[in-house]
């Protein structure tokens, strides 16, 4: 169920309705029985839109710590700004 609240948070992220796809990054976390892809480092990107960068950060940075390719580039990217 993580996977599929995951990317209903995604696809509300995507029109613009945050609320809703806050709610649903929530139930994603709540629902985590293993890890999930891309979880924390889509949370991070989410907070980032919403101008929560210090929240952010520390998402992007569990998301590193799990070895995702796509985190560890966007720290890079962000240490290198």
């Amino acid at each position: 169920m993580a996977y599929t609240y995951r990317n209903l948070a995604l696809y509300h992220q995507a029109k613009g309705e945050f609320d809703l796809a806050e709610n649903f990054f929530k139930k994603a976390f709540d629902s985590v029985n293993y890890p999930v892809d891309l979880l924390e480092y889509h949370y991070a990107d989410f907070l980032f839109q919403k101008e929560e960068t210090n929240e952010g950060l520390k998402y992007l940075e569990m998301a590193v710590k799990k070895g995702e390719p796509e985190a560890i580039k966007k720290l890079n990217e962000i240490k290198e700004n």
